[in-house]
């Protein structure tokens, strides 16, 4: 199974961006992948990016921790795939 880095917003509004990212992990199972959760007390992990197979920037804004993320992801050739929020949170 192929592992997604979820990079997300934490900062600011921890309780709801907390909450966005359980649902930006369903999603990711939803889509068959197995979720890697960067975030440990607030904090992003990058090195976690070394040990993914892809990445999924989620969200409609990308913050400047977000833009480093998607940067390193790019530098050493990992998928970059953005979702916006309409997107995980559409009704069906």
């Amino acid at each position: 199974m192929r592992c997604v880095y979820i990079c997300s917003a934490i900062r600011g509004n921890i309780p709801e961006n907390a909450s966005k990212l359980h649902a930006y992990a369903e999603y990711v199972v939803r889509n068959g992948k197995a979720p890697v959760l960067p975030f440990i007390h607030g904090k992003s992990c990058n090195p976690l990016i070394f040990a993914s197979d892809e990445v999924w920037v989620f969200g409609d804004y990308h913050n400047d921790e977000m833009i480093r993320e998607i940067n390193l992801a790019k530098s050493i050739n990992l998928k970059v795939k953005y979702i916006k929020d309409s997107e995980v949170f559409k009704v069906e």
